[in-house]
């Protein structure tokens, strides 16, 4: 999956990584199969909860993809616990925020990189991301 990790809890992975392994491996399996690729209608897509990175407005990265195991996020996880107290998790399947959490990773770039941010930025998943190489468009 070429992840990279650090001792500091940073779990993270080259997007143009994982979009040429996923098209060879589409492409093997239409090779491969005795189905004709005009004859697909439908592709499914699941990843690791949590798991995104920002795009701009045409699906170029701007950051790597942030694993669900990525724990950078810890102070503002922290953050969050003050702020939201007890009640964060009335809304969540989370009980108190933890750092592995999309939001805290999105509180945590918003402070030590926020000109990912700038002009036409977008979250997405990894699913959507491939979706929208795919040609389905980033949503």
């Amino acid at each position: 999956m070429h992840y990279r990790e650090n001792d500091a809890g940073w779990v993270e992975f080259d997007g143009e990584l994982i979009w040429d392994a996923f098209a060879e491996m589409i492409g093997t399996l239409i090779r491969q199969s005795a189905v004709p690729p005009e004859s697909l209608k439908h592709l499914s897509l699941g990843s690791q909860a949590q798991t995104f990175a920002v795009v701009d407005g045409a699906g170029a990265l701007r950051t790597p993809f942030y694993s669900w195991l990525d724990r950078r996020a810890e102070a503002e996880a922290d953050m969050v616990r003050r702020e939201l107290g007890s009640c964060f998790h009335a809304h969540c399947s989370f009980s108190p925020p933890v750092a592995q959490l999309q939001l805290c990773k999105m509180l945590w770039l918003s402070r030590h990189k926020p000109a990912v941010w700038e002009g036409d930025a977008h979250v997405v998943t990894l699913p959507g991301f491939l979706a929208g190489r795919l040609g389905g468009g980033f949503v």
